[in-house]
């Protein structure tokens, strides 16, 4: 399987959504994952570009994470 690369900088970080948020895993969301977005020009990510992402930039993940909590 070849490893999918990411623009980040062609990603709409406000339509990302995020899953796997457990309370119980505070502060780290270890299970928490990208679930949901958009390309810049309104494509939605497929789910082999979501996990790319996720695994791709988990201090982004973990970020926004906390925006979404607090």
């Amino acid at each position: 399987m070849n490893k999918i690369l990411i623009d980040l900088d062609a990603v709409d970080l406000a339509s990302l959504e995020i899953g796997g948020i457990d309370m119980q895993d505070y502060p780290d969301f270890c299970d928490a994952y990208f679930s949901k977005g958009n390309r810049l020009d309104g494509t939605p990510l497929d789910d082999e570009e979501l996990i790319a992402l996720t695994e791709d930039f988990p201090l982004t993940l973990h970020e926004m994470t906390l925006n979404t909590i607090y």
